[in-house]
């Protein structure tokens, strides 16, 4: 009795269970070996693992990924049903995730000529070669199987043709720019003018106006009237000059911003 004891307690204790009712065996391999293996949420070893017995019905497998936690690096996992009479063989299989960002953002990404996207941008390691490509930059390359790390950043060199260029055309703005301010205090200027000598004319024009309601001899009448029309005419044109230079004044203003 005792060494049946013992040894019903041994084949209970095994890691490697050969007694489980409707078994199946399992086989674990992937391209990195020495990974750790979870069956249904515990540890059962690492890989490869061969010949391990699971009883049949629902399984969740997960391989560790060889990349550590990181939030692009996900482990291997499945979930199957075991069924009597069926070997089982997996094999986890992983693709280094790499985050590919630039200064400055924004170039296009490009694996074997294929364009992929804009920094920033992560990219699975398939491939030969990664090249990074923006206006008014030399173009970046590089084999993938050389990137180290899962982050890589690419400072790009600003092209020297390009730079100067870009210099031109700054330089001919700022000078559109500068005359644009000018021609904006030019109109400012010559609006205050034209408004100031519409309250001085019309002003007088008043004025000749309330002399003529006040006088008492026809031909003074005749000559008050026809001062306050001919200033009345004068404040409508320098009227008509303020608004010109009022709408110049903000075209040049809207214009003449960086």
């Amino acid at each position: 009795m005792i060494y049946r004891l013992l040894a019903f307690l041994m084949a209970a204790g095994s890691a490697h269970p050969q007694a489980i009712p409707d078994s199946v065996r399992f086989n674990v391999t992937s391209d990195v070996k020495g990974l750790y293996v979870y069956l249904d949420g515990e540890r059962i070893g690492r890989t490869p693992v061969a010949g391990y017995r699971i009883a049949t019905g629902p399984h969740e497998i997960r391989v560790a990924s060889p990349y550590g936690t990181a939030w692009n690096q996900p482990d291997f996992s499945s979930s199957f049903v075991a069924v009597p009479e069926i070997e089982y063989q997996f094999r986890a299989v992983f693709e280094r995730n790499i985050l590919i960002n630039s200064i400055p953002f924004g170039a296009e990404v490009y694996i074997d000529d294929l364009l992929m996207g804009r920094t920033p941008l992560q990219i699975s390691e398939r491939g030969n070669e990664l090249r990074l490509s923006k206006i008014g930059f030399q173009d970046y390359s590089l084999p993938l199987k050389r990137i180290e790390t899962l982050s890589h950043l690419v400072r790009l060199v600003p092209d020297p043709e390009w730079v100067r260029m870009r210099k031109d055309e700054i330089q001919i703005k700022q000078k559109r720019i500068s005359r644009r301010r000018k021609m904006m205090f030019a109109s400012m200027g010559f609006a205050a003018l034209a408004g100031l000598s519409t309250i001085h004319f019309r002003s007088k024009g008043n004025s000749a106006y309330s002399d003529y309601l006040q006088a008492a001899h026809p031909d003074m009448m005749n000559r008050y009237y026809d001062r306050a029309e001919k200033f009345d005419r004068i404040a409508g044109v320098t009227y008509a000059l303020f608004e010109f230079g009022f709408v110049a004044t903000g075209y040049f203003f809207l214009t003449s911003r960086p």
